[in-house]
């Protein structure tokens, strides 16, 4: 009996000495595919790394390479273009920029070089636009002067906005004179005149175009309840107080435009009504 149980125990002990060596031989393979793996993924990453290195130093190449490129004499500026100028002149449009020839024209700053001409009371807008690889555009927008007012014993013309013209540009334009405004305060080039009245007045008088404006000889505001206005032929035309004096001006429009109207005397019109009023000039 003792004897069959030591072969039975030799027996299991023989397997399990199998299955172990099996198991070794099995994890031995295995173990080497992993580390086989484990290299093979190491070096994609490698190259992945070394690749993502070239680009990024190739990429840095380029930018100084551009960089180098829009500062050098290229796009050194040669010819400056002032559109949009009525009044002041290209030179001293260019003067107010500070833009000189042969500086880089990606070194303009836009805002700064804007408000270096905007300084100017006869600017109101100012575009720059670069046309590469050498060219720069000044695109200005300038105030208009509307009418002509008499203050502190001198003449000064203002835009629609009641912004001060200075007097140093050419202004060639037959303005309205403003007469009966008392402003006593003295008023600089660019400054606003804070004056409700002449808001009302200057509002009315730009809704008529230029060849109506150029008739217009005087508006008188001496009396708040009647604002006359005169025409150069001598023509009155009695708007009333500042109520409704922008719709006053509608009326008054086709009126100033009619084609019978202009070849006809007239000694004044009549708007403080709610039509309008012309009496005509007897002719002896």
């Amino acid at each position: 009996m003792g004897a069959f149980f030591n072969k039975n125990k030799l027996f299991f002990s023989n397997q399990t000495h199998a299955i172990i060596n099996i198991r070794n031989f099995l994890n031995n393979i295995l173990g080497g595919q992993t580390m086989a793996q484990n290299k093979t993924t190491y070096l994609r990453r490698q190259k992945k790394r070394n690749y993502s290195f070239r680009l990024f130093f190739l990429f840095l190449i380029v930018i100084f390479a551009c960089i180098a490129f829009m500062h050098s004499s290229y796009f050194a500026i040669t010819k400056i273009k002032v559109e949009g100028n009525r009044y002041l002149t290209s030179n001293q449009v260019m003067q107010l920029s500070q833009i000189k020839e042969g500086m880089n024209i990606f070194s303009l700053k836009s805002k700064e070089i804007s408000n270096r001409i905007k300084s100017n009371c006869w600017v109101e807008e100012v575009n720059l636009s670069r046309e590469l690889p050498a060219q720069v555009v000044l695109k200005i927008k300038e105030r208009t002067p509307l009418v002509t007012v008499p203050i502190n014993q001198r003449f000064i013309n203002l835009d629609r906005q009641g912004v001060v013209l200075s007097n140093d540009v050419l202004c060639q334009d037959n303005l309205p004179l403003i007469t009966g405004l008392q402003i006593h305060n003295v008023v600089n080039p660019g400054e606003v005149i804070r004056s409700q009245e002449l808001i009302y007045v200057l509002t009315g008088l730009n809704r008529l175009n230029d060849s109506t404006l150029a008739k217009i000889s005087e508006v008188n505001l001496s009396s708040k309840d009647n604002l006359l206005m005169y025409m150069l032929d001598g023509m009155e035309i009695r708007l009333g107080n500042y109520n409704d004096l922008a719709k006053k001006i509608n009326l008054l429009i086709p009126i100033l435009q009619d084609s019978q109207i202009k070849n006809t005397s007239i000694e004044y019109i009549d708007m403080r009504y709610s039509k309008p009023v012309i009496k005509w000039r007897i002719v002896q």
